[in-house]
């Protein structure tokens, strides 16, 4: 009959629900399983079985049991069944890390080899993480794909960067970086990966806007769990909102964009680090509390266009974030609110601390949802 669902559709999605099952308890027995899904026994076993025979799941030890006898063998995921790499590019170096089924991170290493458009450089990098790969505790695992976080924007088709953000990656092609990795290889920008990093870290985060105060200013957008990719590879681009039409050059050949005023460059202008300058700023150094104050104007300026554009959570991550107080917090809420119509943005301001290594994670991760989504 057309429509009608057949046996083993049914047994394909009773498969499904006992992967995932497992996959969210980490370790369970059958009989749990049995329980949860009210499946019987024959049909459990028999799907576990399945899931053994293709790598999916391993038995191994066995669950505390509140009465005598034997206890319950555990079903696992065979987390080494497949893993992720990831690659971030930076200036002078670049971040190298491999994730596992559940996303976490199995080793990470950065390695110094400025970028450089042109093919010794795509040589050397795959030569660099095929090493990195050999040295990893899961080294036979399928490699399920490798995923490069570039500071720019991506064409609508991910094959290549049209502009660059901090140093000029443009023109830098996917098919450049593929030619040398027997892999599945994928281009993202590096504020949309860390954004899927960030998500994947936080279960519960369904929508928000995340602006990255790093020397590169970028920001993303979630909606339904999913990063904004946009028509033309340059969402949430609020980095180049005119500000200060007469201000100072941005990187893009425009003037006085938000990058020239939110980057925390401003705040190193005088070859200062970020602890250095915050330093000062314990210290009560004047010079230094003036230009801080100046920041968080224009950082409140630009919260409250956030604010009515997007009418979502803000989170406020990257190299500067670490250093935001509760004090500042409360400072940015009062200009938003002496300047926007809107009065409802109290605790929609929230602080991210993320791992350098969060770009190259969130690059990682497409192919983990990819695998996971495709188990049937």
């Amino acid at each position: 009959m057309p429509g009608s669902i057949t046996p083993e559709q049914i047994r394909q999605n009773n498969r499904l629900l006992v992967f995932q099952l497992i996959y969210q308890h980490r370790k369970i027995s059958q009989q749990e399983i049995c329980l949860h899904l009210h499946l019987s026994r024959p049909t459990v076993a028999s799907l576990l079985t399945s899931l053994e025979k293709d790598g999916l799941i391993c038995q191994g030890g066995f669950l505390p049991s509140d009465t005598a006898g034997r206890k319950a063998s555990a079903y696992s995921i065979n987390t080494a069944r497949g893993i992720a790499l990831g690659v971030e590019f930076c200036l002078e170096e670049q971040r190298l890390l491999a994730v596992d089924l559940y996303g976490e991170i199995l080793a990470s290493r950065t390695v110094p080899l400025a970028f450089h458009n042109r093919d010794s450089f795509f040589r050397e990098t795959a030569e660099k993480l095929m090493d990195f790969k050999s040295g990893l505790p899961q080294s036979g695992s399928e490699i399920l794909g490798v995923g490069f976080a570039v500071p720019g924007y991506i064409s609508p088709d991910g094959q290549e960067v049209f502009m660059g953000r901090g140093f000029d990656c443009k023109n830098l092609k996917l098919s450049a970086l593929s030619r040398y990795l027997a892999y599945p290889c994928a281009l993202f920008s590096d504020v949309s990966a860390t954004a899927a990093s960030l998500m994947w870290a936080s279960p519960e985060l369904s929508q928000a806007v995340c602006l990255f105060l790093s020397r590169t200013l970028g920001a993303a957008v979630i909606l339904d769990r999913k990063v904004l990719s946009g028509s033309h590879g340059h969402p949430a681009s609020v980095e180049h909102l005119k500000m200060r039409p007469e201000g100072k050059m941005c990187y893009c050949g425009k003037k006085g964009c938000l990058h020239t005023l939110c980057s925390p460059d401003v705040l190193m202008e005088e070859g200062l680090s970020l602890d250095t300058f915050f330093d000062l700023i314990r210290k009560s150094d004047k010079a230094s509390l003036d230009k801080w104050e100046s920041y968080l104007k224009n950082l409140g300026e630009a919260l409250c266009i956030l604010s009515a554009l997007y009418d979502l959570p803000v989170i406020l991550s990257g190299e500067l974030a670490p250093y935001l107080t509760e004090e500042d917090i409360a400072y940015l809420y009062d200009i938003i609110e002496s300047s926007s119509p809107f009065r409802d943005m109290r605790d929609s301001l929230s602080i991210s601390i993320l791992p350098e290594t969060a770009a190259a994670a969130g690059a990682a991760l497409p192919y983990i949802f990819g695998f996971l989504g495709g188990i049937g």
